[in-house]
């Protein structure tokens, strides 16, 4: 894994629509100002490799969307997920839990 520290917003500066969880908490859109701004320290595209401080993203697969590992990634520590789509009720609760657990 490549080690580095960058800022959430210098990573996601291209991402025109996309929005961003960070700090595990709150959802943010990437031109809002005084928004959280976490240390990024690697990218994960699989939510088994995520570490504390990575950023992962929830890409769409073939068959599922990358968005039903977010609860995952948080749990392992993601300091910001970048994914596409809406969240469904149930997907939203378990992202709420697992924030609430790593808050713990």
């Amino acid at each position: 894994m490549l080690a580095f520290e960058k800022e959430l917003s210098q990573l996601t500066c291209s991402f025109e629509h996309t929005l961003v969880l960070a700090d595990g908490s709150t959802l943010i859109k990437k031109d809002a100002a005084g928004q959280p701004d976490p240390k990024i320290s690697s990218l994960a595209f699989d939510s088994r490799a995520v570490s504390k401080g990575s950023l992962f993203f929830a890409l769409p697969g073939t068959h599922t969307t990358g968005n039903i590992f977010i609860p995952a990634a948080i749990r392992a520590g993601a300091a910001a997920v970048v994914f596409q789509d809406d969240f469904d009720a149930k997907l939203q609760e378990e992202i709420a839990a697992a924030v609430a657990e790593r808050a713990a």
